[in-house]
């Protein structure tokens, strides 16, 4: 009942009526996959150039983040829609289908008090679970800052980006500061979610950072999930490969904030 209220506080009456919408494809069963897998982790984690790395095997469909969506309604039935969406007609031909979420995509937009319930019941059903993280805080949250300051949340290796300059960043440090709460709080509950789960753990320092580890950390996971070693190669680069001390403006007042918290 509460999600159904929410669903019609965020969307509408409208909503109600349309939301078999979202669950179509439940009925395709001849498209329905033998592995199934989760990229569980925030944003600015590497998890676009991940999906990206993964989506070129010819075994697999890896989708993006179908919960990502600011116009996305209150799923009535979350599991069913991820089913869904594992079976949609893009996904044909492909025996392996994985998608990326953000645990606060899940409790802040989607209303679901109780993530690890939900993962649970997946894990149960099958699904595997790749954990994507950050080792360096004071990085992972500039990151943002960043990408906000050139409009862009990743580039294309072949592509120039114009509002690249010179000019050092500047970072508030009051939403600086917000924002490494905000992400410490949500890393607290990732792990929480993910207890007793299996899952394979990848680093974005360690795994994703150098090209030359992409096929290495591709390789445990295609063995994690199943499928033979398929070659992989960065189509997205690394927006900021300046160092962060000389690119931010205010970089000692920020590292301070870090410090004290």
């Amino acid at each position: 009942m509460n999600r159904l209220l929410e669903l019609i506080k965020k969307n509408g009456l409208k909503a109600v009526l349309t939301h078999w919408y979202h669950y179509r494809h439940l009925l395709k069963s001849q498209n329905s996959k033998q592995v199934k897998f989760i990229v569980f982790g925030q944003g600015r984690s590497g998890s676009t150039l991940l999906t990206k790395l993964l989506d070129q095997h010819p075994d697999i469909f890896c989708d993006q983040e179908i919960f990502g969506s600011k116009q996305s309604p209150i799923f009535l039935f979350p599991e069913k829609y991820i089913e869904s969406n594992a079976r949609k007609p893009s996904t044909s031909g492909k025996p392996i289908y994985g998608f990326k979420v953000k645990v606060y995509q899940l409790f802040s937009d989607q209303k679901i008090k109780n993530i690890k319930k939900l993962l649970d019941r997946l894990h149960k059903k099958g699904w595997k679970f790749i954990f994507l993280y950050r080792e360096d805080e004071m990085a992972h949250n500039v990151s943002s800052f960043k990408a906000f300051s050139m409009g862009t949340w990743f580039v294309e290796k072949e592509e120039i980006v114009k509002k690249e300059t010179s000019e050092k960043l500047y970072v508030d440090p009051v939403q600086f500061e917000k924002s490494v709460l905000w992400r410490r709080k949500f890393s607290a509950m990732e792990k929480a979610c993910l207890q007793n789960i299996p899952h394979i753990p990848v680093s974005y320092e360690k795994d994703l950072l150098q090209l030359e580890n992409h096929q290495e950390v591709c390789n445990r996971i295609f063995e994690y999930i199943g499928v033979k070693s398929y070659p992989v190669q960065a189509s997205v680069k690394k927006m900021n490969e300046t160092n962060l001390k000389s690119s931010i403006k205010n970089y000692a007042e920020i590292e301070a904030i870090l410090n004290k918290l």
